[in-house]
């Protein structure tokens, strides 16, 4: 019996170390976060844009924590809405580049809007919202 329980530590000593060196390192846990990125957020709301709507991009800041959220508000054509218009357009493309240069040019003009629209597979934005 004696035999048994040593032979049976000895297995389970063997197989803890078998494979183990020092030079092995333990990659850090990936941690899940509830936030989201603009990126992510604005990619999901673009392919919803239609010739009916243009989307409307800007930061709320929160007075209690000082975060700064991304707002997205889909408004109608008409009324004095049209896509385009007579502004410069400050962003220009698709996918993560636009979403970028979109992110990029609210955090260099705090308070500012920027209007959103697509023409085929190109997407525009300007700041006249």
């Amino acid at each position: 019996m004696k035999h048994h329980i040593a032979l049976s530590i000895a297995i389970v000593c063997g197989v803890l170390f078998v494979g183990c060196t020092k030079t092995e390192r333990a990659d850090p846990p990936v941690v899940a976060t509830d936030q989201i990125s603009f990126e992510e957020q604005f990619l999901a709301m673009l392919p919803i844009l239609d010739e009916d709507h243009v989307l409307h991009v800007n930061y709320s800041n929160d007075q209690a924590t000082g975060e700064s959220t991304p707002v997205f508000h889909f408004v109608p054509v008409g009324h004095g809405i049209t896509a385009g218009g007579n502004r410069q357009i400050v962003c220009k493309g698709s996918g993560l580049s636009f979403a970028n240069c979109c992110k990029d040019w609210l955090e260099e003009h705090p308070g500012r809007c920027l209007k959103v629209w697509s023409s085929g597979d190109t997407y525009f934005a300007d700041d006249n919202c």
